[in-house]
C-alpha cells in the first residue's frame, strides 16, 4: 500500500493553535483541548494511507484543485493530495458551524 507523507500549512498550523487556545482558556477546559487537538491530529495522521476515501468538496474553485474534506467532531479537516510527490497537504482545520466558503 502507498504511504502518503502529511504536510501540515502554516494556516492548518495556526487553525489547530486557535482551536487549542480558544477551548483552553477561553472555555477553561485544558483537557478538553488536549484531548480534541490530538484527536485531530491522530484523524489527520491517518490520511498516510489512502488519502482519497474522504469526500471531494464540491464548491469551485476547490473542485478541480481536488480538495478533500472529512469531519473530527464538529472541525472539518480539508486537505489536498498530490499523487506526483504523494504528500497530502492539509490546507485548513475549522469549525463546521462557520461559513467555509469565506475562511478557504
Amino acid at each position: 500500500m502507498k504511504q502518503y507523507a502529511i504536510i501540515i500549512t502554516p494556516a492548518a498550523e495556526n487553525d489547530l493553535q486557535k482551536i487549542f487556545s480558544y477551548i483552553a482558556t477561553e472555555l477553561l477546559e485544558l483537557q478538553t483541548a488536549v484531548n480534541l487537538c490530538d484527536r485531530i491530529e491522530q484523524e489527520i495522521l491517518k490520511l498516510c494511507t489512502m488519502p482519497d476515501r474522504h469526500a471531494p468538496y464540491k464548491k469551485e474553485p476547490w473542485f478541480s484543485r481536488g480538495m478533500r474534506f472529512f469531519p473530527v467532531g464538529t472541525f472539518l479537516v480539508f486537505y489536498i493530495t498530490r499523487e506526483s510527490d504523494c504528500t497530502v497537504h492539509v490546507i485548513r482545520v475549522m469549525y463546521g458551524g462557520r461559513n467555509v466558503e469565506k475562511q478557504l
